[in-house]
């Protein structure tokens, strides 16, 4: 019998459907979707950072800019986007509904277990991953100085799986440095550094 090939990264699998380390890494990025809304407001409302250039030019002409137009549109997909994959998920598998947040929705669709081989479980795991990457490029601090590849996340779920993402140390210009994941978007302070390398030197 021919091995069934994952039809994410190519590598074996049990079946025809993704790989249980393609899955974590997505579910974990469907986990992460609360906590990146919830920065995307932060940054829509501008109170994450002064601005970019662009911004700081046209506030000295027309007055500040009441939003980032562009966070704006990446929550608006957000939201969208999930709702719709619950309430697919929901009616192909008969399942209830979850509450009308972005925490149940994202849980919903992240722990139903049918998910990674509901025939359309490859557009699932597409959209989430842009979703994923273009509210991660929203949220970026504009003035940063500089990203530098850490390493591997330490951190697991529930289930003690690892996270599979990787740690960028980002040097924003007038903010304190900081880690985050760009997985499940945990993030570390600087004083946090030391004992976060001991943990991904033992990984």
């Amino acid at each position: 019998m021919k091995p069934q090939t994952c039809p994410l990264c190519g590598g074996r699998a049990k079946d025809a459907h993704p790989c249980p380390t393609c899955w974590r890494r997505h579910r974990r990025r469907v986990e992460a979707l609360p906590s990146l809304d919830a920065e995307l407001e932060t940054t829509i409302t501008r109170q994450d950072h002064l601005g970019q250039q662009s911004d700081i030019r046209a506030a000295t002409v027309h007055g500040p800019l009441p939003y980032n137009p562009e966070a704006s549109d990446v929550r608006t997909a957000l939201r969208s986007t999930i709702a719709s994959w619950a309430r697919l998920l929901c009616d192909d598998y008969a399942h209830p509904y979850p509450a009308d947040t972005i925490t149940a929705m994202a849980t919903l669709v992240a722990d139903l277990r049918q998910a990674r081989t509901h025939p359309a479980s490859i557009d699932l795991h597409a959209e989430i991953r842009d979703l994923h990457a273009a509210a991660t490029r929203a949220i970026d601090y504009p003035d940063e100085r500089g990203r530098i590849k850490v390493g591997p996340c330490p951190e697991h779920d529930q289930e003690g799986e690892p996270c599979g993402g990787l740690l960028w140390a980002h040097v924003p210009r007038e903010q304190p440095t900081f880690m985050r994941c760009d997985c499940c978007t945990r993030e570390w302070s600087s004083i946090e550094w030391v004992a976060l390398g001991r943990r991904i030197q033992h990984k």
